[in-house]
C-alpha cells in the first residue's frame, strides 16, 4: 500500500507522490511548474501542462519503485492506480450521485410535495374567500375560477400533478381536496380544505 499511494497521489496532483516519498524539492517543483508555466504561457491549456507533469511524476515514481521494490511491483502499482482513478473513483461518485438523486426524489415525493400542496391549498382558500367576499358566494366551477388569472393555472393540480377535486354543498360552503401521494380520492392521505 505504501508504494501504491504515491502513484495515486501523482495521478490526482502531479508531484504529490514525490512529497509523499519525501522528495520535497522535486514534488514542489512538479506541483508549481505546471501552474507557473500556465501563468507565463497562458495560450497552452492547463490540461496539457497537468498531463505532462503527471507523466513526469509517474515515471519518476515508477523508477524509484522499480529500484526499491522490483519491476513487477512497480508495474502492478502503476496499473492498479490507473484502475482506481479511471474506474473505481468515478464508480463511487456515480453511485453516490444516483443514491442522492433517488433519495432526493423520495424526500420530495414523501415530504415536500405534501407541504407544498398544503401551502398551495391555503393560498387557494384565501383567493376563494376573497371571491366570496366580493360576490357573496363561492364559485360553482373551480376550473373557470382558476383560469380567470393566468398565474393561477398551476392551481389546477397538486404537487403530485393530480387534479384537485372541488365540490360545493351550497353557495356558502366548499370542499377542496387533493388526492395526496397515492393519487386516489377517499384514502387516508387525502388533503382536505373546507370553507370557514
Amino acid at each position: 500500500m505504501r508504494t501504491l499511494l504515491p502513484f495515486l497521489f501523482s495521478i490526482i496532483i502531479p508531484g504529490a507522490g514525490q512529497l509523499y516519498l519525501r522528495d520535497y524539492w522535486k514534488g514542489i517543483l512538479m506541483i508549481f511548474l505546471s501552474l507557473f508555466l500556465w501563468l507565463l504561457v497562458s495560450f497552452i491549456p492547463l490540461a496539457y501542462l497537468f498531463t505532462g507533469t503527471m507523466i513526469w511524476s509517474l515515471i519518476d515514481i515508477y523508477l524509484k519503485t522499480e529500484k526499491k521494490e522490483g519491476k513487477s511491483k512497480a508495474v502492478k502499482n502503476l496499473i492498479f492506480s490507473f484502475v482506481v482513478v479511471i474506474f473505481i473513483i468515478p464508480g463511487i461518485f456515480y453511485l453516490s450521485l444516483v443514491s442522492f438523486t433517488k433519495g432526493g426524489e423520495y424526500v420530495s415525493d414523501h415530504y415536500f410535495n405534501e407541504n407544498n400542496t398544503q401551502s398551495e391549498m391555503t393560498e387557494i382558500a384565501k383567493q376563494l374567500d376573497s371571491y366570496f367576499y366580493n360576490v357573496k358566494k363561492y364559485p360553482s366551477d373551480y376550473e373557470s375560477f382558476v383560469r380567470t388569472k393566468p398565474i393561477w393555472n398551476g392551481w389546477l393540480t397538486d404537487s403530485w400533478e393530480n387534479k384537485y377535486k372541488y365540490s360545493q354543498t351550497d353557495s356558502l360552503n366548499y370542499t377542496l381536496t387533493s388526492a395526496g401521494q397515492d393519487g386516489e380520492f377517499g384514502t387516508s392521505d387525502d388533503i382536505v380544505k373546507r370553507s370557514k
